[in-house]
Order: structure tokens, then C-alpha cells, then sequence
């Protein structure tokens, strides 16, 4: 079984599973440069994914202490950062679908909930308290933190309010992208 990365906060100093963290890098010009795939060159300056350990890091300078360098700081960090971890949920959550690990309508999610195919349930963030506290099942995380549109635009089907993620490694991605982004947004599930 493989060991899972970990990485050390530049603000907090514990150590974390980079899942569960947001990395920067100093690109052109000493811009930090967020990089929510983990993929760009440089040396990674790694962050609790929080809104908070962001704002203790600018105020303290953790960027540029971290990178023994001058950073510049862009102006609209925190929204940038939010662009670019829906966009990664998105493509996640357009990925479970695609290799068929995501389910909508009520009667299939049923379904898959008594068969014990479900990772996790998500809702509409307008979702019915009603409706929500029906599709419960066990401890099967859930979560509220999407729009009833971005779920709708995903899975193809209007009006879609639960949707079910399938056990699987496309759906296993997803709902690791959809942790770091409530961790990130500070919310949690049901």
C-alpha cells in the first residue's frame, strides 16, 4: 500500500498530507503563483488549505521567508485561489462521470445506497433539509457545497439535487478535490 505524501505548512509547521494543502510556487518576475495541481516547476512552498493560513501567511511574509526571497503577493489571491480550486472540482467531478462513477436521480442513488456502491452523497446547496435528511445512509460523508447548477451542468440531467459518487478511483479523486476545496472554503460536510 502506498504512503501517502505529506508536506510541511510554511505558517503552521505540522506536516500534512498534500491533499489537504494548497502549493505555491515563485515564478516569473518573484510572483507567487498558486498551483492547486501540483504540477509547475520550482521549488512547491506548501500551505494549509485555509483561507486563514493564507491570510497569516501574507501578513507575516511566510511566502517570501519560505522562498529566502522578495515575493510579490498578487493582488486578489484568495479569489484566485477559489477560481482555481472549483475549476479542479469541476474537471474531478466531470472525470467521475465520465468513467461512470457518478449517479443522479433519486431513485438510482436509492439504489446504489442499498447496494453500498456510494462513496459519498453530494446535495444542491439549496437542497431541501427534507430531502437530505432522506438520502442519509449510515456514515457515508455528504456534502452541500455545490450549486444545484454545477451539479446540473455536470451530470447532463436538469435540475439535479443528489447526486451520489460511486466507489471507484475517479470518484476516490474527486472527493479528495472536493475535501481540500470545503477545507479551503471552511466548510465541512453533513
Amino acid at each position: 500500500m502506498a504512503t501517502e505524501v505529506e508536506r510541511q505548512c510554511i505558517v503552521t509547521r505540522q506536516v500534512k498530507p498534500v491533499c489537504e494543502m494548497i502549493r505555491f510556487v515563485v515564478g516569473p518576475e518573484d510572483r507567487l503563483v498558486p498551483d492547486v495541481a501540483g504540477k509547475l516547476p520550482g521549488r512547491g512552498l506548501w500551505l494549509t488549505a485555509s483561507k486563514l493560513s493564507l491570510a497569516e501567511a501574507i501578513a507575516k511574509r511566510s511566502f517570501g521567508k519560505a522562498a529566502k526571497q522578495t515575493v510579490e503577493i498578487p493582488d486578489g489571491l484568495q479569489e484566485l485561489i477559489e477560481r482555481l480550486l472549483q475549476q479542479r472540482l469541476r474537471d474531478a467531478l466531470s472525470m467521475a462521470r465520465k468513467a461512470g462513477q457518478l449517479l443522479s436521480g433519486h431513485d438510482k442513488v436509492m439504489e446504489a445506497l442499498a447496494k453500498g456502491e456510494v462513496a459519498a452523497l453530494l446535495h444542491a446547496s439549496d437542497a431541501s433539509e427534507d430531502g437530505i435528511r432522506k438520502m442519509k445512509a449510515g456514515d457515508i460523508p455528504s456534502y452541500r457545497s455545490l450549486s444545484r447548477a454545477l451539479l446540473s451542468e455536470v451530470t447532463g440531467k436538469e435540475n439535479a439535487v443528489h447526486v451520489a459518487v460511486l466507489n471507484g478511483s475517479a470518484g476516490a479523486f474527486f472527493i479528495a478535490e472536493l475535501r481540500r476545496f470545503a477545507l479551503f472554503m471552511e466548510e465541512t460536510g453533513l
